[in-house]
């Protein structure tokens, strides 16, 4: 397998803003869409800290592809709503996306696992980010 390369190597203590954050998630997934084919159609847009619902503010928001099953597992769980499902009503989402809620904002690490339903392979990806500051 190729080895697939790191576009940032976030260090402890530092602030990450939401740009890097996406462009580190938009890097390993294409890495991983051009030389597996595991991963299709998936955006992952970051931490934010706007447009969401009332007390929910740290989130990962996933759009679904068509062949990306709903399994998606973070270790370690610390999420306050595991998944969730939501519509337009509920803010500037997308529907359809999936929505996990981060419980603090500074992570020291975890893990992001997708499984495929056509190959039925699973790929995981780890993350180290800690002191998340949103301007």
């Amino acid at each position: 397998m190729v080895q697939i390369q790191r576009k940032y190597n976030f260090m402890p203590g530092t602030t990450i803003s939401s740009g890097q954050v996406n462009e580190e998630f938009t890097n390993l997934i294409n890495a991983h869409n051009d030389n597996d084919g595991i991963l299709q159609n998936l955006n992952e847009y970051g931490f934010y800290k706007n447009n969401i619902r009332a007390g929910k503010t740290e989130f990962i928001q996933i759009s679904r592809g068509q062949t990306l099953q709903k399994q998606i597992l973070f270790t370690p769980a610390f999420s306050q709503i595991p998944f969730v499902t939501v519509t337009a009503a509920n803010g500037d989402i997308g529907t359809g996306d999936i929505v996990v809620y981060l419980s603090q904002v500074t992570v020291t690490s975890f893990t992001l696992t997708l499984h495929n339903k056509n190959t039925t392979r699973d790929t995981s990806l780890a993350f180290h980010y800690m002191a998340i500051s949103m301007g």
